[in-house]
């Protein structure tokens, strides 16, 4: 049986696979969580596909705090009106927020195509404009790496009024805790070293976050020695640990298929945060 917490399908702006394709991946018995940066628009057609499949489905999301992300999951899709509504509103100052940026574009580089091509390049569910659509329009007109591509948007978007705040993490975990959320931190040291001196700082940070109401860490999916440290956190501290692909494409994230099979202590937490 595997085990993957972390997918990413084309309702998130940087995702490309559709949800049937992601489902393909994975084996009767097998538990994924879908993950989409933002969004709840994808639940429906997953719970579908995972039935379809066999597969035991877990609902989650990936949220943008200010210095890190949060993974918040779902044993099912019957999630509270406030949160509900919290959501969609977040989602449509999205869209506003790429429409402007992609306006901006337009309005500077005369080349730029108007809007409603763009969106034309590649539809999104929900008739968003995505990050990598607009990143590799960019990279071409301008001549920039997609690294800088995206940075550039990133900016552009933050300087529009009605772009989505940044949450502050601690009170992102109690707001989602407050309408059932299970919380995880993601992919921790994704970008950084993990020395003894990193490692007493995390510390003192994941018991910031679990007084907020921060359930677990995610493991990485190919460092044991990182692991080693994360796992030991959670024991000291009564914290699940959760493990995930993190896949978007080919070129981001792990592909599913080279995930170890989920181990007893990730299915005993499951259990105990009531997920499965």
């Amino acid at each position: 049986m595997k085990i993957d917490l972390h997918l990413h399908s084309c309702y998130s702006g940087d995702g490309i696979h559709n949800i049937g394709f992601l489902t393909r991946l994975f084996s009767a018995g097998d538990i994924v969580a879908l993950t989409d940066h933002e969004t709840i628009a994808g639940w429906d057609e997953f719970k579908d596909e995972c039935e379809k499949r066999g597969l035991k489905p877990i609902f989650g999301i990936e949220w943008f705090a200010d210095n890190c992300h949060i993974l918040s999951y779902f044993p099912n899709p019957n999630v509270s009106e406030g949160f509900k509504e919290f959501i969609s509103e977040r989602r449509k100052r999205e869209k506003n927020t790429m429409r402007f940026v992609a306006e901006s574009y337009n309005k500077e580089l005369s080349s730029f195509p108007q809007y409603d091509s763009l969106l034309n390049m590649k539809k999104h569910p929900e008739d968003t404009l995505g990050m990598l659509v607009l990143a590799c329009k960019i990279k071409r007109i301008k001549g920039l790496d997609f690294k800088k591509a995206i940075e550039e948007i990133r900016v552009r978007k933050h300087s529009y009024s009605e772009c989505p705040e940044i949450f502050n993490t601690e009170k992102l975990i109690a707001k989602l805790s407050a309408w059932g959320g299970i919380n995880i931190l993601a992919h921790p040291f994704r970008r950084k070293d993990c020395d003894e001196k990193a490692m007493k700082k995390f510390f003192k940070l994941i018991i910031k976050y679990k007084s907020s109401g921060l359930n677990g860490i995610e493991l990485h999916p190919n460092d044991n020695d990182l692991n080693t440290k994360i796992k030991e956190i959670c024991r000291r501290l009564d914290l699940i640990w959760t493990i995930g692909s993190d896949y978007h494409c080919h070129k981001a994230g792990i592909y599913p298929i080279y995930l170890s099979r989920g181990d007893v202590d990730i299915l005993h937490g499951l259990r105990k945060v009531k997920l499965i």
